[in-house]
This record gives structure tokens, sequence and C-alpha cells, in this order.
């Protein structure tokens, strides 16, 4: 009876195990397909979103091993404007203003649009100030980036 009960907890054990990896994995396949299928203004603004979004800490690092890591590959220049869906603009002149978008999202819970980044803003990319004046340059610095 003993064998059975420690094959039982073995078994469930293992199982619980392959089924929160299975689930990581998938996040990580979702998360490396959003990154390919950038192709808008408003997912664009999405991944900006990510990157900056206090509770996403993670997806920053990864999209671009930028701004909280030794190795940045580029660096915004403040300020950057975005309009939200009811026309209203919004500018970023720190880190801590990311926020402003998501407490316009947080009382307008019924939005289903994204912001759109309002061209051109600056980087610094390898010690240099580049613009990007549309989606095609933002699309390119996202390639560069890897």
């Amino acid at each position: 009876m003993t064998k059975k009960l420690n094959w039982l907890l073995c078994f469930s054990a293992l199982l619980f195990v392959f089924s929160c990896n299975n689930s990581i994995n998938e996040e990580v396949f979702d998360f490396e397909n959003n990154l390919t299928n950038a192709n808008s203004d408003e997912n664009i603004t999405f991944k900006l979103l990510q990157i900056y979004s206090e509770p996403n800490l993670d997806t920053r690092a990864r999209m671009f091993d930028s701004q909280k890591s030794d190795e940045k590959c580029f660096e915004f220049v403040y300020p950057i404007s975005f309009i939200l869906p009811d026309g209203s603009e919004v500018i970023i002149n720190t880190d801590e203003d990311w926020d402003q978008i998501d407490l316009w999202y947080e009382e307008n819970k019924d939005a289903e649009e994204e912001p759109e980044i309002i061209y051109p803003f600056d980087v610094v990319i390898d010690e240099d100030v580049k613009t990007i004046t549309n989606k095609e340059d933002f699309q390119s610095l996202e390639d560069y980036c890897g």
C-alpha cells in the first residue's frame, strides 16, 4: 500500500512539474509571436507600453535589453507623445510618466483601441541620437536590437 501511495505522490509531482513547464513555454511562444507580428502603430505602441509599464519589468528587459539592463540597445529621448483613443494627448517626460497611459485605460475600461505614438521621436543608439520618423524606422530599430 505504501509503494502505491509513494508512486501516486511521485506521479502527481511529475505531472505538476510538467504542466507548469508547458504553460511557461506557451507564454514565451505567445510573447515571441507578438514581437514578430508588429506591423502597425498600435502594435508598436502596445510594445512600448509593455516595456515601460511598471508591472512588466521582465518584459522590458526581454524586448529590448534596454533601460534597466547593463547592455542597452537604445534609450528613448524624452519627451515622447501619444494620442489616446479619445483624442487626448499624453506626453511622456520620464520613465514614471508611462503610468499616465495605464491610468487612462483604468478610467476608460471600455476603450479597445491602443494609443498611437506621435512621430518623430528620438532614441540614443550606439551613443548617437537617431530620429524615428515613422513605423518603418521603428521596425528597423527593433530588428537591429534583435
